[in-house]
């Protein structure tokens, strides 16, 4: 379709309908190195959203935003966007397909956005081994006309044109490097944790703690998202940018892939380090297959996602005994579920974060009193990490990632998250050494 059709026809929509319109458009541009221009946009002000994953071999570069979902109200945020995306229509030359961006906050109440689904004015995808194809977008509104349309999508057409400046400077050496909680504090947690499940009221909680790293300068956010791609096969890659801060992680854990009526996700609980030879791997393998303590901590997360899934109405299926999952500094215990959405729809995604969100695998067991527990004494904000995040397109296909292995990064500073399951037998200091071992190929990608 030409754009001057197509902005027609976007504006007699517009006009008919009382409200705004969202337009896309594919003008045939490619450009064949997403990574350079990655680097190109790192420097780039307002909003940005990278994604990389292995499981779709599907790479996003989004910038902008051409329209923004409204939250809902306390306690329905994932309700309200929903809602908003529903009510939207959608213009498109049947080649530009737009793609909603974002995710939320692990909790309402915290520093970061609850919820934030937008999008983008421009959008670059790449799948394997195929040039990035660009998509511009924007929003038409009663009143407007075709011709102004037009021009705002040619604008932004001219703005994809990124080019490639020069490198920034290396980031200076390593200023502060500060663990929150120590290792004192984190005991007394994981010991009134154990006090609590003995006595029947929790059954697990997920703990958390912090890396908080400071260096001269200013890290380069390109170049941790290199170093990331070359060390974490098989985790999806991602970075949101938002005025000058930026959540930068590789993650290993899939919330929920929608691709027609089949969602796929995964129970990925119960962990241990990777070893020193391939001797050693194999022994921690298996000792992490036999583990008790491990296989029960799994199962809660198992257990959960089958029965959020029923309930919602899914024909669901799960594999009989857990894999071995393995990645650069810690493996853990995956069994794969699959099902057939009871509805297919442009929205259904929004439903299974509300069911999924946070499995045991982030919060814990029972949910509500788990979540409790964190708020009351875990002593950190949490922002996006452990959240879900990803992208969702207008057939209802989407792939919402947990927002682990992670860094919230400003300037020169970063805060490393990480944590771990605390079930009955858990040991404090074992458990203290975990989360440095997830915390370990971050630390790498900042402090190389």
């Amino acid at each position: 379709m030409k754009l001057r059709d197509l902005c027609r026809r976007a504006a007699e929509s517009a006009a008919a309908g009382g409200g705004a319109v969202l337009v896309s458009w594919h003008p045939g541009d490619t450009r064949d190195d997403l990574r350079e221009l990655r680097r190109s946009a790192a420097d780039t002000a307002g909003r940005s959203f990278f994604w990389s994953s292995p499981h779709t071999k599907r790479s996003l570069l989004a910038l902008g935003v051409a329209h923004e979902l409204p939250g809902g109200q306390a306690g329905s945020r994932w309700a309200g966007a929903r809602d908003a995306w529903a009510r939207l229509p959608i213009a498109a030359d049947g080649t530009g397909v737009p793609l909603l961006i974002g995710g939320g906050s692990y909790a309402e109440g915290s520093g970061m956005p609850p919820v934030a689904f937008w999008v983008p004015e421009i959008q670059f995808e790449a799948r394997a081994g195929e040039p990035a194809r660009l998509t511009v977008n924007a929003v038409c509104r009663p009143g407007q006309t075709a011709a102004d349309l037009a021009a705002a999508l040619e604008a932004a057409r001219a703005r994809a044109r990124l080019r490639t400046g020069a490198l920034p400077p290396p980031s200076g050496g390593l200023a502060r490097f500060v663990q929150v909680p120590g290792r004192a504090e984190w005991t007394r947690n994981v010991t009134a944790i154990l006090a609590e499940i003995q006595r029947g009221a929790l059954e697990k909680v997920v703990l958390a703690r912090t890396f908080e790293v400071d260096v001269e300068g200013a890290f380069d956010i390109d170049r941790i998202l290199r170093a990331l791609e070359a060390s974490q096969n098989g985790a999806t890659v991602f970075a949101v940018g938002w005025d000058g801060l930026h959540f930068v992680g590789a993650t290993p854990e899939l919330l929920v892939r929608v691709e027609g009526p089949v969602l796929r996700t995964m129970a990925l609980a119960g962990s241990a380090p990777r070893g020193a030879d391939a001797a050693h791997d194999a022994d921690l393998g298996r000792w992490l297959r036999d583990s008790a303590k491990e296989r029960h901590e799994h199962a809660l997360v198992l257990d959960f996602i089958r029965a959020a899934l029923a309930e919602l109405g899914a024909d669901v299926t799960a594999g009989v005994e857990p894999e071995l999952v393995r990645h650069p500094t810690v493996q853990h215990l995956g069994t794969s579920i699959e099902g057939l959405l009871a509805e297919r729809s442009r929205t259904a995604v929004f439903d299974v974060i509300a069911a999924l969100h946070p499995t045991p695998a982030m919060g814990g067991v029972p949910r509500a009193a788990a979540t409790g527990w964190q708020r009351a004494h875990e002593g950190i904000d949490r922002g996006w990490y452990a959240a879900p995040l990803g992208w969702i397109d207008p057939s209802g296909d989407a792939e919402i990632a947990v927002g682990i292995r992670s860094a919230l990064i400003r300037g020169g500073r970063a805060v490393v998250y990480a944590g771990c399951g605390i079930v009955a037998g858990s040991d404090p200091a074992a458990e203290f050494a975990e989360t440095r071992h997830k915390a370990d190929h971050m630390l790498a990608a900042l402090l190389p």
